[in-house]
């Protein structure tokens, strides 16, 4: 099923409201409750664009970075690097115009990411 030019435009708004956000992540000083906020935002556009993908298609692995973002900065990790590949990945989400999906090329990069830096630290 073909979207309509409205859902078009609307896939393009979301796109550029998580590049905006993504961008305040990285360039500006924010606090961690800001951060967590930013990264919620994404959360939520993101999940807005799921709703138009195939049922197979999960973006769970996004939420559960930012579950565990917060965790580490409960313990005063830095979390800039987590952050970063956070915002490049919600950046990265494709989708096609005709509901045929989205692709998240990151997760498996975040996961052993995630993984090889719980096992230094």
């Amino acid at each position: 099923m073909e979207l309509s030019e409205d859902e078009r435009e609307m896939f393009v708004k979301k796109k550029e409201e998580i590049s905006l956000i993504t961008s305040e992540l990285l360039t500006e000083k924010l606090s961690n409750s800001e951060k967590l906020s930013r990264m919620n935002q994404i959360l939520s556009i993101l999940s807005t664009l799921e709703s138009y993908a195939k049922p197979d298609r999960d973006l769970f692995i996004f939420q559960d970075h930012v579950n565990k973002v917060s965790a580490l900065m409960q313990t005063g990790m830095d979390t800039q690097l987590l952050i970063s590949i956070f915002c490049s990945a919600a950046n990265s989400v494709k989708f096609d115009i005709s509901k045929k999906g989205i692709r998240i090329p990151f997760l498996i990069q975040i996961k052993e990411l995630i993984f090889n830096k719980n096992q230094v630290g």
